[in-house]
C-alpha cells in the first residue's frame, strides 16, 4: 500500500523500467508531430496504481510521467510528496517544466508555475531557461504563460547571452507563430529592448537583418529602443 495514494497493486518499478524511462524522457521530441507516451507509462498510471518509492530519482521519474501523460492528479501528488526534493539537480531526467512544454500540457505548466520549490529560471544542459524553450518551440501559447508569471524572468540570459527576445528575434523566419511570440514579449512593460548579445547586437539589429518589417516598425515606435544602437563592429541597424 502506498501511504499516500492509498491500497494499490503491486506495479513496483524495477531498474529496467526505470532506465526505460529515462531513455525515453531525454530524448528530443520531433515538433510538429503527434507525441506519443511509451507504453509503459499508460501501464504504470493505469487504474491510477502507484508504488512509488523513497528514492528521489524514481520520484523524479514518476513526476516525468504523470506531466508527459498530463495526469494533473497525480502531478500535484508528486509535488506535494514528503520525500520528493525539486531542488536536487542531479536527477537525469529533464526539469518538470521543460517536460510540460514539450509537451505542451498547459494546464500542468500552470501548476509548476505556481510551485515555490521549482526554479522557473534554471537553465538546462544548452544553457536555456524554460521561456528560451518556449521560445525555440515556436509556442505563444507557453510564452504567453510563462511571460505573465511572476517568477519568470523575461530578460535572462542563456549561457551563450541570449534573452528569450534576442534569440526570437535573431531566429526568426517568418512564421506566424514566432511573429506572436515576439510581439507579446516587445509588448512587455519589463523587457529590456536594448540588451545586447555577445557580438553586441540588439533586437532591433536582429529584427532588420531577418527583415521583420511589423517588428521593425514595433520596436522603431517604442520610446525604450536605442535606434542607433551599434554591434561591437560599429555597425548599427541601419547601416
Amino acid at each position: 500500500m502506498c501511504a499516500w495514494c492509498g491500497p494499490s497493486l503491486q506495479s513496483s518499478w524495477h531498474e529496467a523500467g526505470v532506465n526505460q524511462m529515462k531513455a525515453s524522457l531525454s530524448t528530443p521530441l520531433v515538433r510538429g508531430t503527434q507525441q506519443q507516451i511509451p507504453l509503459s507509462v499508460d501501464i504504470l498510471l493505469r487504474d491510477g496504481t502507484y508504488d512509488l518509492t523513497a528514492q528521489n530519482e524514481t520520484l523524479h521519474i514518476g513526476l516525468s510521467i504523470a506531466i508527459a501523460s498530463d495526469n494533473i492528479m497525480f502531478v500535484e501528488k508528486l509535488l506535494h510528496h514528503p520525500q520528493i526534493n525539486l531542488y536536487d539537480t542531479s536527477c537525469s531526467t529533464k526539469s518538470p517544466v521543460a517536460i510540460a512544454l514539450e509537451y505542451q500540457r498547459y494546464n500542468t505548466l500552470r501548476l509548476l508555475l505556481d510551485y515555490y520549490q521549482i526554479d522557473l529560471n534554471t537553465r538546462d544542459s544548452q544553457g536555456q531557461a524554460p521561456l528560451h524553450l518556449a521560445v525555440i518551440y515556436d509556442d505563444p501559447i507557453a510564452v504567453r504563460i510563462l511571460l505573465e508569471h511572476p517568477r519568470v524572468d523575461i530578460n535572462y540570459l542563456t549561457a551563450a547571452g541570449d534573452s528569450p527576445l534576442l534569440l526570437a528575434a535573431k531566429t526568426f523566419d517568418g512564421n506566424r507563430a514566432r511573429s506572436q511570440i515576439l510581439h507579446d514579449i516587445v509588448s512587455m512593460p519589463n523587457v529590456l529592448l536594448d540588451q545586447r548579445d555577445r557580438m553586441g547586437c540588439s533586437a532591433l539589429w536582429h529584427t532588420v537583418n531577418t527583415s521583420n518589417i511589423p517588428l521593425i516598425m514595433m520596436l522603431y515606435q517604442d520610446p525604450r529602443t536605442e535606434v542607433g544602437m551599434a554591434d561591437r563592429e560599429g555597425i548599427t541597424p541601419y547601416v
